[in-house]
């Protein structure tokens, strides 16, 4: 995955034109709706998002979300992903209401998926809890952080 070493080593914008490639590639070998083809949107997404695109990391995101609400069932990790990705764009942009759903849904979907979610629970959660801490509920946002640890540890 060259648009990912890119990316990790601080290239990103070289990035974008392997996304691309890689997902035309993937959408012709494997159909527009197959779980592959959503990684790669969502990789190419979470590439808008740090260029700050994100009227395209939206529409992106929206597109992986949309696959993989199809092919998996809705507690799948790939999808409580593709919600907080997503959350994460109208967080940036400010459109605190949407985030906030989006962090909930993912945040229920790990809960549903496992006893003791992984680290990306967590993560959910701490973004969850900044977005609180800026609509001033820091009481929420500590209550949320501390049982995202204690579920997290079991």
């Amino acid at each position: 995955n060259v648009a990912l070493i890119f990316r990790r080593s601080g290239r990103q914008k070289a990035a974008e034109p392997y996304y691309l490639h890689a997902l035309q590639i993937y959408e012709k070998q494997l159909g527009p709706q197959h779980a592959d083809v959503a990684s790669v949107l969502n990789n190419l997404a979470v590439f808008y998002t740090n260029e700050k695109r994100y009227a395209e990391a939206e529409k992106t995101h929206l597109r992986a979300l949309g696959i993989r609400e199809k092919v998996f069932p809705s507690t799948h990790p790939d999808i409580a992903q593709s919600k907080c990705n997503l959350a994460v764009v109208y967080h940036s942009r400010g459109d605190y209401p949407k985030a906030a759903e989006l962090y909930r849904a993912s945040l229920k979907s790990w809960e549903e998926a496992t006893d003791k979610p992984p680290e990306d629970y967590e993560i959910v959660a701490a973004n969850y809890a900044d977005l609180l801490r800026s609509l001033g509920k820091a009481r929420k946002a500590q209550q949320l952080e501390a049982r995202a640890r204690k579920r997290r540890r079991g």
